[in-house]
């Protein structure tokens, strides 16, 4: 009985291994989906780079010992949004916009564990989306168009959620 049982354990260590192998693999085709679609070819490096820093927003999504504004601050400050937003050098105000949206549907539709981490997901990919079209460029917050894209959201974020 209990060899049985140590046979089940270990068949359902493999299978939650092979779960979690095939979840990372599915977001990489996601990423690398993703990138095409905004006429970036990314290098299996940098695929491999995004999906680490996807990897630290998502733990940092589910961490509840930070508040919520906390998180999505986090999350806008993140590698991985700047990384994204800075993928495409020569993008200008409209185009930054549209990478910012697309950015948020990519986010909302990536699969989570649990209920809960999928409604911060969600909140979050809603933020983005909200300052996507939302937020003012400041040319000066940076020296390129992407810099102060990135640092205009980021600044914005700060002043909405430090209101909360």
């Amino acid at each position: 009985m209990i060899e049985n049982l140590s046979l089940m354990k270990d068949s359902l260590n493999q299978y939650q291994t092979f779960l979690e192998n095939e979840r990372e693999q599915t977001i990489k085709t996601q990423f690398r989906e993703f990138s095409e679609s905004l006429g970036i070819a990314s290098t299996p490096e940098v695929i491999n780079t995004l999906f680490q820093n996807f990897e630290e927003v998502t733990v940092l999504l589910e961490d509840k010992s930070v508040k919520l504004q906390d998180r999505i601050i986090e999350t806008l400050n993140s590698q991985f949004v700047q990384q994204v937003l800075t993928l495409k050098t020569a993008a200008r105000e409209s185009e930054l916009r549209r990478m910012t949206s697309d950015l948020s549907e990519f986010i909302q539709r990536i699969p989570t564990a649990d209920t809960d981490a999928q409604f911060i997901q969600n909140l979050m990919a809603k933020s983005l989306k909200t300052l996507a079209t939302e937020v003012a460029l400041h040319k000066e917050l940076g020296g390129t168009y992407n810099e102060a894209w990135i640092n205009s959201i980021q600044d914005q974020a700060n002043g909405i959620f430090k209101n909360f």
